[in-house]
């Protein structure tokens, strides 16, 4: 796929993925960040042997690749964007000139790894003591905030764009565990299967003492034509100081 500057705006063009698509590669150069506009992608670690391991997932408004970009550092996990995911590519080096200049791109950045930190503490946490059934519901609900439908009765209608082992995965239990647990929750009434995907009867769930707010499922300051266009290095922001008061320094 090719990506383009819009010649209007000089804005980087927004592209969307039908199916899956491979963004970049673990050990691969750093040579280009993808911000994601809408859906969701997907980072997978290749271990030595083959295997992959999903490590998170992303959403509106994160920065794939900012990090290896602002670091000059080869990728360290594999992206792939999902089914109706959209974004925008821009190349490494003009994203470190943006960020240098751009108060509000640079904000948004910081803003966006702040997140994911947190984002990492809360999961770890939730490892440790929260129920594998309440992490799937956690994670269903996340997804579906992003990529479902909710009817008038708060119920949610979603196909769920990830593998049965990556679910899994993200929960931190087997494949064969994650089974019982969806098939516990589908005779609870929780979840119904349909042929294009789940529903979620979400008011069927309060004893699984989910928290709130949604992790995933931010709703970032956007990004306007001004934080995407350079502008002029700021001047310092030392407070200026009167002439005639440098003069008295001077005389003392």
């Amino acid at each position: 796929m090719t990506f383009v500057a819009d010649p209007n705006h000089g804005m980087p063009s927004v592209r969307e993925s039908a199916l899956s698509a491979d963004l970049f590669e673990q050990g691969g150069k750093a040579e280009a960040v993808f911000h994601v506009e809408q859906g969701l992608a997907k980072l997978l670690r290749v271990h030595a042997d083959g295997r992959e391991t999903i490590v998170g997932l992303r959403s509106r408004g994160s920065f794939l690749g900012a990090a290896e970009a602002l670091l000059s550092i080869p990728y360290a996990a594999r992206a792939v964007a999902l089914p109706r995911c959209r974004w925008v590519k821009l190349g490494a080096e003009e994203f470190r000139s943006r960020v240098r200049v751009s108060q509000a791109l640079s904000w948004r950045v910081h803003e966006m790894q702040s997140r994911e930190v947190y984002q990492q503490l809360v999961r770890l946490g939730e490892l440790g003591g929260m129920q594998a059934r309440a992490r799937l519901w956690r994670v269903l609900q996340e997804i579906g905030a992003i990529l479902g439908e909710e009817d008038s009765t708060g119920d949610v209608r979603l196909v769920i764009p990830l593998r049965q082992w990556e679910i899994a995965q993200l929960i931190a239990v087997t494949p064969q565990y994650l089974c019982r647990l969806i098939s516990e929750m589908k005779s609870e009434g929780l979840l119904l299967r349909r042929d294009d995907g789940w529903t979620l009867h979400r008011r069927d769930a309060e004893n699984l003492e989910v928290e709130e707010p949604s992790r995933l499922c931010h709703r970032p300051t956007p990004i306007t034509r001004s934080a995407w266009t350079p502008r002029a290095a700021p001047r310092s922001c030392a407070p200026s100081v009167p002439p005639r008061a440098v003069a008295r320094r001077s005389a003392r």
